[in-house]
């Protein structure tokens, strides 16, 4: 066995800078959190305007509708908020793997096919663009 030297070999679970990481799995990234964490901000918020919806049509108004008609807003108005921190969070977390700026580039795809309006997209899009222009190819 013959080795070269100055070279260093290391496992295939070892990265270059000699931390350990599952096999199997990519390197985590911050935006695949971000993401999934917008995926659930907007459907609880989508739920909330659906029950808000849903009790306002209702032709008696007791005190007690008023309560949870009032409740129901403030709910939906704190889900609303908490959705558009999450969407800012998206135009300015930098993905740091080429996973990582995939998975945004194809959520932010998605979402200006479903919605049109939004601002979002086009911070989101050129921090995918600067983060991959700043990422080195690993062979």
């Amino acid at each position: 066995m013959s080795a070269t030297p100055n070279v260093v070999q290391l496992s295939p679970r070892q990265t270059s800078k000699g931390r350990h990481r599952s096999k199997g799995k990519p390197p985590s990234d911050p935006i695949i959190a971000a993401i999934a964490d917008h995926r659930r901000l907007l459907s609880e918020y989508c739920a909330a305007q659906r029950d808000m919806e849903e009790v306002s049509q209702v032709e008696a108004q007791t005190p007690f509708f008023e309560r949870q008609l009032a409740a129901l807003v403030a709910e939906r108005d704190r889900l609303e908020k908490a959705e558009h921190r999450a969407l800012s969070a998206l135009s300015r977390i930098k993905p740091s793997t080429p996973a990582g700026a995939a998975a945004l580039i194809a959520y932010v795809c998605k979402d200006m096919k479903e919605v049109s309006g939004e601002d979002w997209h086009l911070s989101a899009l050129a921090n995918v663009a600067q983060s991959l222009a700043a990422m080195r190819v690993r062979t």
